[in-house]
């Protein structure tokens, strides 16, 4: 007998709607594909099993059902050089794009339609929630789940946002709690801080037990000699001195970690998003993920921008790792949850988010069964490690965002009009 699960939920019209006949790969350490039913309420799952009551919402036969990707770390402002961008390493792309921006005409303009479309194609292809640092008010108005972060740097580009930080992050948190966002602190570059700066956003952290933190960490070789040299001790060690590194922060990239730096990771339980493509297309270095795997460190895998990752589509990214790592055996299962159930946790958001289960958003993607020519029993082998699938529909809180491969959203369509 099949086993159902059940929730009790209600919306506030008593409204209950039911998407039919799709096979369910629910993710979360349950990776048999089976023919179910979901249903939801409120944007939430209510129920799964076969032959649900309820309306119709979407008839999903022929459909493999998975859960929405979450990408961990998205940077929004690079797709109008998406593919001009000087990538021969790091400082060259940075600064292609501080010229970019220097010579824009409306940086602030090109920056909101960069995000728009950046939010626009990630969804397109899966993402139904991702961290970012800026764009807030863009990622509230898809309705998309989040991390959302206040960028912290002494540069020009971000001198704004430190004029008067601890007020305008309180303003960001509450945006993030009225529209059902985590949020967060964004560190770009400890080259660029100093520890006056870092001892605010450890208080600032420790005075707001819901806040994360993140930072770019020993993305490049030369990192840990240049903040040593500035401040007199390595990058890990001055995250830990001023109570930046805890449960709630997430070490992005962390390439050149060393086996002390990976300890300290274990030690005080902190999280590491990769971004493989973009390191291998910024010539920075492929992260040790060996070492992470050894030492049981969840990793999660983040796509970075349009422009240093390239691709916004989060399967794209875990098939190359499994393939830059292929002395690991990383299977598909363990792929798949780097790109849904391990960023979720590492936001702060696996409550609601990650796998397909009773109580958590009905974000899902969903792909056309006739696009894979393997066993049933292999769909998420073939969806992984196969030649490239487009979702054919997405679902953001059990709403339609994108249908057979076009974006359902007003909003998005508008923009993609404008900035054509």
């Amino acid at each position: 007998m099949a086993v159902r699960e059940r929730v009790a939920m209600t919306t506030a019209d008593g409204s209950r709607r039911v998407v039919r006949g799709g096979m369910v790969i629910a993710g979360g350490g349950d990776w048999r594909p089976r023919r179910a039913d979901i249903s939801f309420a409120a944007g939430r799952i209510t129920e799964i099993g076969p032959d649900l009551d309820g309306p119709t919402a979407f008839d999903a036969t022929g459909m493999v059902i998975v859960p929405g990707f979450v990408n961990p770390h998205l940077h929004l402002g690079a797709y109008f050089y998406r593919f001009e961008a000087d990538r021969r390493s790091l400082s060259s792309f940075i600064e292609f794009t501080d010229r970019f921006y220097a010579n824009a005409r409306g940086p602030e303009t090109t920056m909101r339609d960069s995000t728009y479309l950046t939010l626009g194609e990630s969804i397109a292809y899966g993402s139904t929630t991702v961290a970012v640092s800026k764009g807030w008010t863009e990622v509230a108005e898809f309705g998309l789940t989040g991390l959302c972060l206040y960028p912290v740097m002494r540069s020009r580009s971000l001198a704004p946002f430190l004029m008067n930080l601890r007020e305008e992050f309180h303003a960001m948190a509450d945006f993030c709690s009225d529209h059902d966002l985590a949020y967060g602190l964004f560190v770009p570059s400890l080259q660029h801080v100093d520890e006056e700066l870092l001892a605010e956003v450890g208080e600032l952290l420790r005075n707001d037990g819901q806040a994360r933190v993140a930072l770019h960490v020993l993305e490049s070789a030369t990192e840990r000699a240049e903040v040593m040299q500035r401040f007199g001790k390595p990058p890990i060690t001055l995250l830990c001195d001023n109570g930046l590194l805890t449960r709630r922060t997430l070490l992005v990239h962390a390439s050149h970690a060393n086996v002390d730096e990976i300890q300290a990771v274990v030690d005080h339980g902190a999280h590491i998003v990769v971004c493989p493509t973009s390191n291998l297309r910024l010539r920075t270095g492929l992260p040790p993920v060996r070492s992470f795997r050894e030492n049981a460190i969840p990793i999660a895998i983040g796509s970075d921008g349009p422009a240093s990752g390239m691709s916004l589509g989060m399967l794209d990214h875990a098939r190359l790792l499994g393939i830059a790592y292929a002395d690991l055996d990383f299977d598909a299962r363990d792929l798949f949850d780097m790109i849904t159930c391990a960023p979720a946790r590492a936001l702060g958001l696996d409550h609601v988010v990650g796998s397909l289960e009773v109580g958590k958003l009905m974000n899902a993607v969903l792909f056309d069964q006739g696009q894979f020519f393997c066993s049933s029993d292999q769909v998420l082998e073939e969806l992984v490690f196969g030649s490239p699938k487009q979702p054919r529909d997405v679902m953001l809180r059990g709403e339609l965002v994108c249908k057979r491969g076009v974006l359902t959203s007003e909003v998005l369509r508008k923009v993609r009009l404008c900035v054509s």
